[in-house]
Parts: C-alpha cells; sequence; structure tokens
C-alpha cells in the first residue's frame, strides 16, 4: 500500500513535466562529429578548458564502433555557444549550431 502510493504520487508529478522538450533547461546547443578513437572526446573538452568554456549539458547522440559520431554539447548562454564554435571550427572540428 505504502509503496503503490509513492508510485502513484511519482506519476502525477512526471506528469507535470512538459511534454514538448526531452530537456528541462534550454540550453544553446551545437553539435561536433567525433571520432572512433580513445580520447576524442577528451579532446574537445580540452579545447573548451582552454578557452574557458563550461560545458552545461552533454549527450553523445550517435556513436557506432567504428564509424563517427555525435556529440551534443550545450551552454548556459550564446556567447559561450559563438566562442565554442569558434575555438572547435579552428582546430579543424566539425560543428553545427543547433537551433
Amino acid at each position: 500500500e505504502v509503496l503503490y502510493e509513492r508510485l502513484r504520487a511519482a506519476k502525477v508529478l512526471r506528469d507535470e513535466l512538459p511534454r514538448h522538450s526531452r530537456r528541462l533547461t534550454n540550453y544553446y546547443e551545437l553539435t561536433v562529429q567525433v571520432a572512433d578513437e580513445p580520447g576524442a572526446i577528451g579532446a574537445i573538452a580540452g579545447i573548451l578548458t582552454e578557452e574557458k568554456i563550461n560545458i552545461a549539458d552533454i549527450e553523445i547522440m550517435r556513436a557506432r564502433e567504428g564509424e563517427a559520431g555525435v556529440l551534443r554539447l550545450g551552454f548556459s548562454d550564446e556567447q559561450q555557444l559563438d566562442q565554442a564554435l569558434k575555438a572547435l571550427r579552428s582546430r579543424g572540428h566539425l560543428v553545427t549550431r543547433r537551433t
């Protein structure tokens, strides 16, 4: 009975979450292709670290062994997004701004 009530209460809260978006917070986002090799994600994070750019959200969108994957990065403001786009592109990464 107690478990049932907790599960019911959790469902009520889930039902109140917005359905139009998977995310609870709006971020300024980009996608970047990532090679299937050790350290590839770390290299991207390292570039952003060098530029003092904070990654507010991150998701590996596609990853198949032996193929390039796609990494989604979210930033808290448009200025950081623009800085990230410039920094990653200047180092040869294929980067796309998400709208």
